[in-house]
């Protein structure tokens, strides 16, 4: 079958037999596996046909019985298989016969789809080898995507084109700015990159100055921690942040952006909240990635109707007083953080 493309997949009916997703970048695979699952299950019906299988917890014969099995009310059956070396390796192998899956592989049941994960954390030799059962024969008969590692000094151009992809362009140099801010992981550098884009939202290009003044001098000091501690209402490490964030000149319009915005958002929320809508068409309305809509239901948990609706108060009076008088600006936004905070 050869190299796999969810792109060139049209419909169900289209897609292979034997799906085979392996590598060393674990956040890319799980990223692409992602995508696969969304077009394979697109609602809730089609999970009376999905199952999700440990390789650690089952044996060849147990995979072989599942997949065998007739779809209940779908055209195809879907089977993931998570850490599927684990079922050849080591001891394990011994008590299981290959014979019967390789045979599968021969001949695979046209009402399943088996998905089948290998994520290889390990440094040295992949776990994939093409030369052993039964990677020789997923290799040369069936679909396969690899995700080799990605070295950290590609990570500035994984940036960008990350970026790219949600239609906002940035330089080489921002993208270091970001990287020397941010734990070296594809995970983390991933988050970074949503907060940023959801920061500067209906943009097509950001600087590097707009980037450094959100994301400040050290991992410390950032507008995203301020928000997660008044998520959580934390009021001392809240207001630790915001006196470190405010050392800066210019950083209180940012911050009376973000509270206007958090709080107007939890509001609206209580309102959507109390409709029959999906996370996803909730997170759609706020003008959220849906990733971080538990940041915002948590919040909830913290704050009554009530504070909210003072919350966006204090912030509008703020805005006008930080406008429109000469005042002790920092002083002014540390008061309105206070009174947020405060029961």
């Amino acid at each position: 079958m050869g190299l796999f493309d969810i792109k060139k997949i049209k419909t169900k009916e289209d897609f292979p037999s034997i799906l085979l997703l392996y590598g060393k970048d674990i956040f890319s695979l799980n990223e692409y596996y992602k995508q696969v699952i969304k077009f394979l299950v697109p609602n809730t019906d089609s999970l009376f046909d999905f199952e999700i299988i440990d390789g650690e917890e089952t044996t060849i014969d147990n995979l072989l019985s599942i997949a065998m099995q007739i779809p209940m009310l779908s055209d195809k059956r879907i089977i993931v298989v998570r850490r599927f070396d684990s079922i050849f390796s080591g001891r394990r192998k011994k008590k299981n016969s290959d014979a019967p899956f390789s045979k599968y592989l021969s001949n695979p049941n046209p009402s399943t789809i088996l998905i089948l994960l290998v994520e290889d954390s390990d440094t040295g030799k992949s776990k994939v080898d093409s030369s052993k059962d039964p990677f020789d024969i997923l290799l040369s008969k069936h679909a396969y995507k690899e995700f080799p590692q990605i070295r950290e000094n590609r990570f500035a151009s994984w940036i960008v084109d990350r970026f790219k992809h949600k239609n906002i362009a940035i330089d080489l140099q921002t993208a270091e700015l970001i990287i020397s801010n941010t734990p070296a992981s594809l995970m983390d550098l991933s988050n970074e990159i949503d907060k940023i884009s959801l920061h500067y939202i209906g943009r097509d290009s950001i600087s590097f100055e707009e980037i450094s003044d959100i994301i400040g001098y050290t991992r410390k000091n950032t507008i995203f921690d301020l928000s997660a501690a008044i998520y959580l209402r934390n009021t001392k490490k809240a207001i630790s942040i915001l006196q470190n964030l405010l050392k800066k000149t210019g950083e209180e319009t940012i911050i009376i952006y973000t509270l206007g915005d958090l709080f107007y958002k939890l509001y609206r929320l209580i309102e959507l909240k109390g409709k029959n809508m999906t996370e996803k068409d909730i997170a759609n309305n706020l003008e959220v990635n849906p990733y971080f809509l538990s940041n915002y239901i948590k919040a909830l948990q913290n704050y009554s109707v009530e504070e909210i609706s003072k919350a966006i108060i204090l912030i509008n009076d703020t805005d006008f007083q930080l406008k429109s008088m000469r005042v002790n600006k920092n002083l002014l936004v540390e008061e309105l953080l206070i009174k947020i905070l405060e029961r």
